[in-house]
């Protein structure tokens, strides 16, 4: 029955030009043995409506989208495990204890009142950083039940977003850049060198130019498309959003004033950190003041 059944789909198409003919014929082969009863009867149905109109756009809209579900299935359901980032071999800054009196879960309501207007500021503090850094970006205790726990939002549970700090502090973070270890709330010192004109060079924002310290907020995109290929911009998306939103809360809560940059030249933030751009990216430059 089965047999006679494709023999008279593919006479009928046979000789067809169109894209759609010759689609639907290979796709029916391919997944009619793999279709339960009642996906068989919505088969059925669709091949009388393609044969009686003449027309298999039915037959092949149903199967690409068992297609389509079978590839998902096949991906969704073998995630890889995201390990942490680090930097072996560079020398390790252990960032003081977050201060224990910050209230950083006051009402904000989406306002910009961390936004820098001015150029009477003062530099922030070391305890400012580390503080910064805790309250919107640390996953004490790492992995629970498998998923990471961090202070803003994930949709993965994986630590996909990385932060990085450029730091122009009097003391051990003078012209020093670091990777930010969330689980050890640590830095990283990558190098050491004069950078501020670089970053004046990738956002032309003169309060680049004049920064004590400047966080970079990446995505390892590579690591989410491995895992979710068919909606991995998307998830980028929503995972960035949401670490910087969380990060711009914290620095209102904290009472110190920012600037945003999602307007850069990639390459020049690329170089330094030694990223080539795609299988991770920077999206947001911001530098923090004390008002």
């Amino acid at each position: 029955m089965q047999q006679n059944t494709i023999d008279v789909v593919s006479s009928i198409f046979r000789g067809k030009r169109s894209y759609a003919y010759r689609k639907a014929v290979s796709l029916f082969k391919r997944f009619f043995d793999e279709l339960d009863d009642m996906n068989k009867k919505y088969m059925l149905h669709a091949l009388e409506i393609a044969l009686e109109k003449w027309d298999p756009s039915p037959l092949y809209h149903f199967l690409s989208f068992k297609e389509r579900e079978s590839v998902l299935q096949g991906i969704e359901y073998k995630l890889v495990d995201v390990p942490f980032k680090t930097y072996p071999g560079s020398s390790l800054i252990v960032l003081p204890r977050p201060s224990k009196n910050v209230d950083v879960f006051r009402d904000f309501l989406g306002r910009q009142d961390y936004e820098v207007n001015t150029r009477e500021v003062h530099p922030p503090s070391i305890q400012d950083v580390s503080d910064l850094l805790y309250y919107s970006l640390s996953s004490p205790g790492a992995f629970t039940s498998g998923v990471l726990r961090r202070p803003f939002t994930s949709f993965l549970g994986q630590p996909v977003i990385e932060t990085y700090l450029y730091t122009a502090l009097d003391g051990e973070l003078y012209r020093k850049l670091s990777h930010y270890l969330p689980h050890a709330h640590s830095l990283e010192v990558i190098k050491e060198d004069d950078l501020l004109k670089e970053f004046y060079l990738a956002t032309l924002d003169g309060f680049f130019e004049e920064s004590y310290v400047i966080f970079i907020f990446t995505v390892r995109y590579n690591e989410i498309f491995t895992n979710h290929y068919h909606r991995a911009y998307r998830i980028a998306l929503l995972e960035a959003g949401s670490a910087l939103s969380t990060f711009l809360r914290v620095v209102a809560a904290l009472g110190l004033k920012a600037r945003v940059s999602l307007d850069f030249i990639d390459r020049h933030i690329c170089r330094h950190l030694e990223l080539d751009c795609y299988s991770e990216f920077p999206y947001a430059l911001v530098s923090i003041f004390r008002a």
